[in-house]
């Protein structure tokens, strides 16, 4: 099996106009059907040392107070942008008075990966930024 080539992007460094018709393409792609678990994801869900994270529902996920921290866009043979997501990260903030929860969800339909947050705790880019896409680096190159 190929594996998928992916471009990074963080909303702290760089999304690009798109990312509202990528992310809904990503939403419609999913269908109708429930949101599936990795057995490392559930693992994770029941065993967070800040207690059970909940669930991952369509209506959680995609709640529009939600925060996209930052998504992988699969990208063609030829190394170019497809327009389309492979994962997402998305912080949810409404399900609790004392943490976040933040899903990392595959386009094939399940939770990779998920933990809590405490609701102050804020994610710095230090030198992790070199880790996302930004034209402007690359123009800079």
């Amino acid at each position: 099996m190929l594996k998928k080539q992916t471009r990074r992007y963080h909303h702290k460094v760089y999304f690009g106009d798109n990312v509202g018709i990528m992310t809904i393409e990503f939403i419609e792609q999913l269908g109708k059907k429930e949101i599936g678990y990795t057995k490392h994801a559930e693992k994770e869900r029941i065993t967070d040392k800040r207690g059970i994270i909940p669930k991952a529902t369509r209506e959680i996920l995609f709640n529009p107070t939600n925060t996209l921290v930052e998504f992988y866009e699969i990208l063609n043979t030829n190394g170019k942008p497809s327009m389309h997501i492979q994962k997402l990260v998305i912080r949810v903030h409404n399900l609790s008075d004392q943490y976040d929860y933040t899903y990392v969800i595959a386009r094939e339909g399940f939770v990779v990966s998920n933990w809590a947050n405490d609701k102050n705790d804020e994610h710095r880019l230090n030198h992790s930024n070199n880790m996302y896409y930004c034209p402007m680096k690359e123009a800079s190159n």
